[in-house]
């Protein structure tokens, strides 16, 4: 299964992420491995270890995360690949993975730790052609792929703040209409590589619509707050400057949608993570990621 993503608070990155999880042959269902391709939205600590000015490793990142200490995630808590495959997340509904997925520069993430999946994610990854390729995947033997379109990025207290047309409930328009575009030509884009990559299944993940609805509804999902950051310093949204040791943080994480100018909030996270694992044919087509997991497909040649 592949997974891509794009960052909603860089507009000129719309960065990706991948998920996938390598066919087996095995009679009887094991949880399968999960190697993750991305950006700060999946990092799980990777940028750690490299030298570079996106860092996410320390306070208050991290304050909700087991343990309760930074590990180079850019939010309060867990990504949305965490919640996917813990088998803990989402009252025992995931993937079954018993372990978050390590990242890659670790130096723990070694032997046979890789055989269950690693993180090669990084804060600031691009979507050139060159870091993009779907076929630096399959002919890796990756069959099972969720391609997760473009959130509303319209929406992030960053672009909130950099546009003074966002006012009340109002995104920016501009920014979600790009998004919106780029979205139609990659569901044709998965459509396509269905037809024409035997074996494979490319299940085309609508986040953009999942987001648009927490945002709106957030009431009805227990948010109370879907236009600033819970981390900030200053500005109308708290989006000006990234979350770090200087920042203030409010009380109650749970009731925020954002956790910094760019990133949802481990609670955010958890209601994408749940669409997409047993969500509808709105959501997430032609098939969730739990069915997708369960599916038989082709083995590679």
């Amino acid at each position: 299964m592949a997974f891509l993503a794009y960052d909603p608070a860089k507009l000129g990155f719309l960065l990706m992420m991948l998920c996938c999880f390598l066919s087996t042959t095995c009679s009887v269902r094991v949880p399968p491995a999960n190697f993750v391709f991305g950006d700060s939205l999946v990092d799980a600590g990777n940028n750690n270890y490299i030298t570079t000015f996106s860092k996410a490793n320390h306070v208050p990142n991290g304050i909700d995360f087991p343990g309760h200490e930074p590990t180079g995630r850019y939010t309060n808590g867990r990504t949305i690949v965490d919640i996917l495959g813990n088998s803990y997340c989402l009252s025992g509904q995931a993937l079954g993975l018993m372990e978050f997925t390590p990242p890659f520069l670790a130096p723990s993430t070694a032997g046979d730790v890789v055989l269950k999946g690693v993180n090669y994610a990084s804060g600031g990854a691009g979507i050139l052609n060159k870091t993009g390729y779907i076929f630096r995947l399959y002919r890796l033997d990756a069959r099972k792929l969720v391609v997760v379109n473009v959130g509303p990025i319209g929406c992030t207290p960053y672009l909130r703040e950099v546009y003074p047309s966002a006012t009340g409930d109002n995104c920016v328009d501009f920014p979600n209409q790009l998004a919106r575009r780029y979205n139609g030509r990659l569901r044709d884009l998965v459509a396509e590589l269905n037809t024409n990559l035997e074996g494979a299944v490319l299940v085309y993940a609508d986040v953009y619509r999942i987001v648009t609805e927490i945002i709106r509804d957030h009431g009805s999902y227990g948010f109370q707050v879907a236009d600033s950051a819970c981390c900030f310093v200053n500005g109308r949204y708290g989006g000006f400057i990234p979350c770090g040791p200087s920042s203030a943080v409010c009380a109650d994480r749970s009731k925020y949608v954002f956790w910094d100018p760019y990133h949802p909030s481990d609670a955010a996270n958890v209601v994408i993570a749940e669409r997409l694992l047993g969500g509808g044919l709105d959501d997430i087509s032609p098939m969730n990621v739990r069915q997708l997991v369960d599916a038989r497909g082709s083995d590679p040649p």
